[in-house]
């Protein structure tokens, strides 16, 4: 069966697939990825520390803030949980901040954290409760 039969393939979706090597439905349907993400158990905000991969569940204490200058689009916010607080930055992302209101509960995950006093800095990949 040809992949662009199937429901929300186009041309593009194919050439992606064509790429990864798979040509016909039934080598999509085999497919599998070669590694997995595996998360880390949360930790509070008191416990994060810097240079590691963890992940943190946190509710925002404040509404975000946006800031554009120099082709930077930058948005911010402050989060944190009993243990402690936390300011969260995500760069070229201002879509984000219509999910972001004060109380909204959120799990982040980061590769590494470079803590810079109590900033959390760089992009971080959220999940919001509720879907984003």
């Amino acid at each position: 069966m040809e992949l662009q039969l199937l429901k929300g393939v186009g041309p593009k979706t194919e050439e992606i697939f064509r790429r990864l090597g798979i040509h016909s439905a039934e080598e999509l349907l085999f497919y599998f990825p070669t590694d997995y993400l595996l998360y880390p158990p949360l930790r509070a905000v008191s416990e994060l520390r810097e240079g590691e991969r963890e992940a943190v569940y946190a509710s925002l204490l404040g509404d975000a803030r946006l800031f554009r200058g120099n082709g930077l689009v930058t948005l911010t916010v402050s989060a944190g949980d009993l243990s402690g607080r936390l300011f969260l930055r995500w760069f070229h992302s201002p879509f984000l901040k219509k999910k972001t209101s004060r109380g909204r509960e959120l799990r982040l995950l980061r590769e590494s954290l470079p803590l810079s006093g109590k900033a959390f800095h760089g992009a971080a990949e959220a999940f919001f409760e509720g879907g984003v």
